[in-house]
């Protein structure tokens, strides 16, 4: 049990991470726009990305981490 939070916290930071990398300073506005009932992909295809982007970006660093 505890292991499995260690994992979901570790992919969670992440997933924050890539999109705060990707984002830069327009984190804040994406957020903005989640929180006024954005969906995730119609943000993101704003800032010229694609929920595939990130977790494609999100896979090759999780597979990197774990070797």
């Amino acid at each position: 049990e505890g292991q499995e939070a260690l994992i979901a916290y570790a992919q969670s930071y992440l997933g924050a991470r890539v999109l705060a990398e990707r984002l830069g300073p327009n984190l804040p506005v994406f957020l903005g726009y989640l929180s006024n009932g954005t969906s995730m992909d119609d943000a993101l295809s704003l800032f010229s990305l694609s929920a595939a982007d990130v977790q494609n970006e999100w896979t090759r660093r999780a597979g990197a981490a774990a070797r």
